[in-house]
């Protein structure tokens, strides 16, 4: 099966895509929250930033979860 590569979209158009998938794979916190919000099942993959915040967003998310 060969992998298929979507186009970048306006948000609402992201929204929507997130609503109508069975799981979403997200990277940045923004995409996080939308995904957060479509209520579907995420697997978030967080980046490491040069100055270790990732750590500190990843232990409020789990705080939260």
């Amino acid at each position: 099966m060969q992998p298929v590569y979507l186009q970048a979209r306006p948000q609402a158009r992201f929204d929507e895509m997130l609503w109508a998938c069975d799981l979403n794979l997200v990277r940045g916190e923004d995409s996080l929250v939308r995904a957060l919000w479509a209520g579907q099942p995420f697997v978030w993959h967080i980046y490491p930033q040069h100055d270790d915040a990732h750590h500190a967003k990843l232990l409020a998310f789990l705080d939260w979860l």
